[in-house]
């Protein structure tokens, strides 16, 4: 498996704390380390440090190399700057040509996640992987929501997908952040997930799908995304969150947004178990559950 870390940002949502040139995955909110070194060691458990690519910005490079030593120098992509998540991904895309891996599946996981159930983790992001692979599918994975947030993206669920994957089903369509009143809808109806941006593919999958949104070859960042909002080929994996604690407001993604001021203690949510359900032909969710503790204190 190939991971890819996605270690952009501007830097504006824990500000004065993280600022453009250091944003929040530098920042050290629940240990010792840093967000991104969090995540480095995190998906190490996945897979080998050749195969671990991580793309960050030119106004914070400088930093990112020098928190993950351990990563090789041609691992480290740098944007000249900052183009949004399409031009990040078609990068990462060139790099993975470059380095001639054999087709495989790409795990896109954003830099700046608490995520401490290792064990977890690790089983959720496998199983999208057998999933990409064997179906020749991209894989989403989405949590389970427990209240109606308007501050994340959904994913509706199609058909549930048979075969043993009793949490995968079939995406529908994606939804950005809604209001309240429509909120409320999507989480009275138990058919939608918050969406994550959690990506699993293959190389092979993600670059039929490039060419078949623009069989002219045109611009490249307009095909990604095509690619991105397309759900013809993708899968959905479901994930539900446990004993949410977290202050509505400040959780978004699998990770905690502390206040800006004030001394504030912030405990995100828990997830451990295990299911998958999916639905009608190409798009499947699988359920794994996450534990993820964190207190922050500032």
């Amino acid at each position: 498996m190939i991971v890819v870390i996605i270690a952009g940002g501007s830097g504006t949502r824990l500000w004065p704390l993280s600022t453009p040139d250091y944003p929040k995955h530098l920042l050290s909110l629940t240990n010792d380390k840093s967000l991104l070194q969090n995540t480095y060691e995190r998906v190490r458990g996945l897979t080998s440090v050749d195969k671990i690519l991580i793309v960050s910005e030119a106004s914070h490079a400088d930093h990112v190399i020098s928190q993950l030593p351990d990563a090789p120098r041609e691992n480290i992509i740098i944007e000249p700057g900052r183009r949004g998540t399409a031009s990040c991904f078609l990068l990462a895309m060139r790099a993975i040509r470059d380095h001639d891996f054999e087709d495989q599946a790409v795990f896109f996981h954003w830099a700046d996640h608490v995520i401490r159930d290792q064990t977890g983790f690790c089983s959720t992001a496998m199983l999208a992987g057998e999933l990409a692979e064997k179906k020749q599918k991209m894989v989403f994975v989405g949590i389970e929501p427990t209240f109606p947030s308007t501050g994340l993206g959904y994913m509706e669920k199609g058909e549930r997908l048979e075969n043993g994957y009793k949490t995968a089903y079939q995406l529908a369509r994606f939804v950005e952040k809604p209001e309240h009143k429509t909120a409320v809808e999507y989480f009275d109806s138990g058919n939608y997930l918050w969406n994550t941006g959690y990506l699993m593919t293959t190389i092979s999958t993600l670059e039929r799908e490039i060419q078949e949104q623009n069989r002219s070859y045109g611009p490249v960042t307009r095909s990604c995304l095509k690619v991105m909002m397309s759900t013809r080929h993708t899968w959905l994996l479901r994930i539900r969150l446990l004993n949410t604690n977290c202050p509505r407001r400040f959780v978004t993604h699998w990770s905690c947004h502390v206040p800006l001021t004030g001394s504030t203690s912030v405990r995100s949510a828990t997830c451990t178990k295990r299911t998958v359900r999916t639905s009608r032909g190409t798009t499947f969710a699988a359920q794994r559950y996450i534990k993820m503790k964190s207190r922050t204190h500032i």
